[in-house]
């Protein structure tokens, strides 16, 4: 794999009131589209994880604890998860093969 890719995750689940029904809860801007595709987990990945949820493989509705990264391993995907006081203002290409991504403190938390 030529390439490593680092998905910075937020995990806050807002709720969304429907009148006359319980609340549904929902990850934003969801699409139907399984989350395992939308982060790019690949059953040949090797995936390290730093900082998920407890709920990180109910989240992703699958068990990829055989792709986890032990202390050898070179991992493919590198999935780091932040509190939810931090946003993504702006990702850039560092170089052919790396990319950046700047997250702050909002101005209204400062």
């Amino acid at each position: 794999m030529d390439k490593l890719w680092i998905v910075i995750i937020k995990y806050e689940l807002p709720a969304i009131f429907v009148p006359g029904l319980k609340y549904i809860v929902m990850p934003t801007g969801y699409s139907g589209t399984p989350l395992l595709n939308k982060l790019g987990i690949k059953p040949a990945l090797k995936v390290l994880l730093i900082n998920p949820p407890e709920n990180y493989m109910d989240l992703l509705e699958s068990n990829i604890t055989d792709q986890l990264c032990n202390k050898k391993d070179s991992p493919d995907i590198i999935h780091l998860f932040v509190k939810n006081d931090l946003v993504d203002v702006k990702v850039c290409a560092v170089s052919e093969i790396w990319s950046g991504l700047k997250l702050v403190v909002p101005l209204t938390k400062r």
